[in-house]
């Protein structure tokens, strides 16, 4: 019987991408690129599932300063067509 290491299901990389709409963590700032300047909802959520900010945005470059505490962090991105998430980390 081969073993299998346990590891999260359901979560991506750090860098997030569809066909408009990537996403990112650098120098503790969280950067959302939507190239259809859509209204984007942004909501993030600790690993316990709570959420610790949601903003609203329609820009086509979005930039969020990321005062949480050190780990990782899952990332909603909701706009009028799609919903994207995936995980952040946060140093």
């Amino acid at each position: 019987m081969k073993r299998q290491a346990f590891r999260a299901t359901g979560i991506e990389d750090q860098t997030r991408k569809t066909e408009n709409i990537r996403f990112y963590v650098y120098d503790n700032k969280h950067y959302i690129i939507d190239k259809e300047l859509q209204k984007v909802t942004i909501q993030v959520f600790n690993m316990l599932g709570q959420p610790v900010m949601e903003k609203q945005y329609s820009e086509a470059v979005n930039t969020l300063d990321l005062n949480h505490t050190k780990g990782y962090y899952v990332v909603r991105i909701i706009t009028d067509k799609s919903l994207v998430s995936g995980k952040i980390y946060v140093e």
